[in-house]
């Protein structure tokens, strides 16, 4: 018994340290397997101890790698090996990636088309295991002002709260306003409830002299650009299609 711990403890002797050699020297990240790159991660926050053992059995449990940074604090506390503190580091990864997809998109963008507002949103919804509804909002040269999480609902819903998102665009004087959210089952075609969602908002905005740019629904593969389907069109009317009374302004000027 004592010769196979000692055994055990020479295979693992002074692994970290070669593993950062190894990537100081001529490996890059890109290069590790998932479950080696996630074993390097547990580096940080399991001081001892089997990580690459930990490593398998986080992805084994989870599915992907992507889903073990994927998962809450509280999801990786049930694998056995997994703490509070490596919970909340693993989990803090997905915010990290988060904040800096957004910074690579600058922080004040200009939003010049609708591809640009997608890449936005999937960024903002990028992980989330919920639908989650987010507004942004800009001034007349559709520069962003802010951006604020509306809501985060249940696998395949969120509520809209009209009422909130006109208060926030007259604080922040904003000119447009551009309604998104996400969709779990991977279909982005928008539901009745969506539709009713983004008229019933284009009506109270018209009603405090401010602009629906677009209202967008998206995954992380595809998306679903109201205006650029025609429900929204660009003197913001909603299409025909949905029964109820249609809404026109009279601004004329495209938004693209």
């Amino acid at each position: 018994m004592e010769n196979n711990k000692l055994a055990k403890t020479n295979i693992h002797q002074g692994h970290r340290s070669r593993v950062r050699e190894k990537l100081l020297s001529n490996t890059t990240f890109d290069s590790m397997l998932d479950h080696e790159l996630l074993e390097f991660l547990l580096f940080q926050s399991v001081p001892q101890g089997d990580t690459n053992s930990l490593a398998h059995k986080l992805i084994d449990k989870f599915g992907s790698f992507n889903n073990v940074l994927e998962a809450s604090a509280y999801e990786l506390m049930q694998v056995d090996g997994i703490g509070k503190v490596t919970a909340l580091h693993l989990a803090s990864f997905l915010a990290v990636t988060k904040r800096y997809l957004l910074g690579t998109l600058k922080p004040k963008p200009v939003f010049e088309s609708t591809s640009q507002i997608i890449e936005y949103f999937q960024a903002l919804c990028m992980g989330n295991k919920y639908e989650c509804a987010y507004a942004l909002y800009l001034d007349k040269s559709k520069r962003l002002i802010k951006y604020e999480k509306l809501s985060e609902g249940g696998i395949d819903s969120t509520g809209i709260y009209i009422d909130k998102i006109v208060q926030s665009a007259i604080l922040f004087k904003a000119y447009y306003v551009v309604l998104g959210h996400n969709h779990t089952s991977g279909n982005t075609f928008p539901s009745p409830r969506d539709i009713e969602s983004t008229e019933r908002l284009l009506n109270a905005l018209i009603g405090m002299k401010k602009f629906l740019l677009d209202s967008v629904i998206v995954d992380h593969l595809s998306a679903y650009s109201m205006l650029d389907n025609g429900v929204i069109s660009n003197n913001n009317l909603i299409n025909p299609f949905k029964n109820g009374a249609n809404v026109r302004i009279d601004e004329q000027s495209k938004f693209f």
